[in-house]
């Protein structure tokens, strides 16, 4: 469980973000849904503890993040760019950082190149890589040391449909186990909608509506993001 509590991280005089009271529970997939620039970026790095909040707490079961690095080994990530070291192979980047977390068996590796399509390319260099294979290997990172929370910041961009299906698929049997959580951001409202348990909406900085139990909603997640914003546009066009 994470809960946020009062938090704010201000960029100047006119812009900041604010989260005052978020509750995300374990066996859930949230999306971060929003314009761009609306604080969906911020608010994950501040939940992973990259970026420090101006002032408010984030608590994971009731401890802060920075407080204790053993949470840290709880978490997979993955970034908006992906982040490798582009002198190593797929295969060596992976095992790289699943030294990190301690030995992952090769065969488990093996399965998750598997289900991402890029088995037969692991051993090429990863400069060489498109940008559909560095994101997939990004997120084979974040999953290779099984987290108990994963956080994934437009995951879905460069991935064919072939392989989003799949991911999708891996993310709902995901949360099922222990008690284990997704949180994302993405543009793609359709990708959200069909494997997103609850939704967060952001507008200049801001939460202007939440969602729950959207699983079995008979409106789409995209009229329920579309009326928020323009209920948040009139609101904002009417204070001034």
């Amino acid at each position: 469980m994470i809960v946020y509590d009062n938090v704010h991280k201000r960029y100047d005089k006119n812009f900041e973000v604010v989260i005052r009271d978020l509750r995300l529970d374990a066996n859930h997939i949230y999306a971060f849904l929003g314009e761009n620039g609306a604080g969906k970026t911020t608010a994950i790095r501040m939940t992973l503890g990259l970026l420090k909040p101006s002032c408010g707490r984030i608590l994971y079961d009731g401890i802060e993040l920075n407080k204790n690095v053993l949470l840290k080994k709880k978490l997979g990530y993955v970034s908006d760019v992906p982040n490798l070291y582009e002198s190593l192979t797929g295969f060596e980047q992976i095992q790289f950082i699943s030294g990190l977390y301690g030995r992952v068996e090769n065969e488990y590796i093996y399965e998750l190149l598997d289900l991402f399509g890029i088995y037969e390319d692991k051993d090429q260099i990863i400069v060489k890589y498109s940008k559909g294979m560095k994101q997939k290997i990004s997120i084979i990172c974040a999953l290779v040391h099984n987290p108990l929370i994963l956080i994934l910041d437009e995951p879905f961009t460069a991935l064919d449909p072939g392989i989003i299906k799949k991911f999708k698929k891996y993310l709902n049997e995901f949360v099922k186990k222990e008690e284990r959580l997704v949180l994302f951001s993405t543009h793609d409202l359709d990708a959200a909608n069909t494997i997103c348990t609850d939704a967060i909406i952001m507008r200049k900085g801001n939460i202007i509506q939440t969602f729950s139990e959207l699983k079995g909603e008979q409106r789409q997640l995209e009229q329920l993001y579309f009326e928020s914003i323009e209920q948040d546009v009139s609101k904002y066009d009417s204070a001034y």
